[in-house]
């Protein structure tokens, strides 16, 4: 029997609407606090109306997961040089993991799973269309740096919406006027993502449509492989041609671009103090220093107080693998990581080719995008990768309703 939206869905998509569009362009940023005040309210409402304070069996899985690496976090910050429990870094973690808590009792079925991806797809065509009527859009500046805080941040969220919206482009919508729909909406995405100038994020968008492209069958079970690559070919080089030629586009990331390609190909020239030698930099220094600490790390967030004392920066590794090894020691980072495995696990024996692609693709692009970004505590990740979870879940569990594909 298919489980209808109630009430306390609306508290989940006011949660991720909040997120993309309450940045004080148009709408204020509080807003944010008291989408969660209200998702943490609607959940506690559930459980008090349902009875369900006993948490049953799989519904908390993922979140007891996030709840161990949150507990060893809290370890290792007794050890960290801040010694502090609270702090901004650990509030974005214990924030996360009480909204993943929210998400674990509320969405609990296939529909509801769908309406988050919705959400983010909506969320960001409406983000999409106050940056445009606020001549926020295209500027001068890399996109999120001015309103967002972090472009990078701000880019990690458009990868998430990205993901969902061509998942459900090429694989979930059949009605053709919602696929068109959602077609729209990608573009609109890749376009944010591009005026970002996130490069990392830029390739994981790449790999993972390219994955979702290549996957697809027609409706005979048929995948046309020549065809799909010869059309990605096309795409992947009019993008390029954009980023070029369009001297903003340039400036914001085609420049951004070659210096990447051209590091991977080894023909970069560092140049000392640039952006890209310093990244490199705090990914070798954290590397090594968690050389001489493998199993405990350092303590909670405390690569930037070391980094600070070496370089006189006070950053983070800009890399998540080194970032957490550093802070958390191996312990922590084979805890964070182990979720991913066992969801890819899973949809490797999962008989539905869309999860099974959804799960792939989304975590090889995550882990692309978190080779240039730090996220662990982020709630965005948490929840793309709770998305995967339950969906691999419904599948094992043959709780999955029918796709639409399948019944045809």
């Amino acid at each position: 029997m298919r489980k209808q939206l109630d009430i306390y869905s609306f508290t989940v998509i006011f949660y991720i609407a909040m997120t993309l569009i309450a940045n004080d362009l148009l709408i204020p940023s509080r807003l944010c606090t008291i989408a969660i005040g209200l998702l943490v309210l609607g959940t506690a409402l559930h459980l008090i109306q349902k009875d369900k304070f006993i948490l049953k069996k799989n519904k908390y899985n993922f979140f007891c997961w996030y709840l161990l690496f949150v507990g060893i976090s809290v370890v290792a910050m007794l050890y960290s040089p801040d010694k502090s429990i609270l702090n901004d870094s650990s509030y974005l973690l214990y924030t996360t993991a009480i909204i993943l808590f929210c998400f674990c009792t509320l969405v609990d079925s296939y529909e509801k799973i769908i309406m988050v991806m919705k959400s983010y797809e909506w969320g960001s065509a409406i983000l999409f269309a106050i940056l445009f009527f606020t001549n926020n859009l295209i500027s001068d500046e890399r996109l999120g740096s001015n309103f967002a805080g972090n472009s990078n941040t701000f880019a990690l969220f458009m990868m998430v919406a990205f993901f969902f919206t061509s998942w459900q482009f090429l694989y979930y919508e059949k009605d053709r006027l919602k696929k068109g729909i959602a077609g729209i909406i990608m573009i609109m995405n890749i376009v944010t993502v591009l005026l970002s100038g996130a490069r990392k994020i830029i390739v994981a968008c790449m790999i993972y449509v390219i994955i979702l492209y290549l996957s697809k069958k027609d409706k005979m079970g048929r995948r046309h492989t020549i065809r799909n690559i010869v059309i990605i070919c096309v795409a992947i080089m009019l993008v390029w041609q954009l980023m070029m030629k369009i001297p903003l586009l340039y400036e914001i990331v085609g420049n951004r671009m070659e210096s990447l390609i051209n590091q991977f190909l080894g023909k970069a020239v560092m140049i000392e103090g640039s952006s890209s030698y310093l990244r490199d930099e705090y990914r070798k220094l954290a590397f090594s220093g968690w050389l001489e600490s493998p199993i405990w790390g350092y303590g909670y967030d405390s690569f930037h107080f070391y980094n600070s004392i070496v370089t006189g920066h006070n950053a983070y590794s800009h890399n998540n693998f080194t970032e957490l090894l550093y802070n958390v020691g191996i312990i922590g980072f084979i805890t964070y990581y182990f979720e991913y495995y066992r969801m890819v696990k899973l949809s490797i024996k999962s008989k539905v080719l869309p999860v099974k692609v959804l799960t792939i693709a989304g975590i090889v692009g995550v882990l692309v995008s978190e080779y240039g970004q730090v996220d662990y505590n982020l709630s965005i990740i948490a929840i793309f990768l709770f998305v995967l979870y339950k969906l691999n879940i419904f599948v094992r569990d043959n709780k999955l309703i029918l796709f639409k594909w399948e019944k045809e």
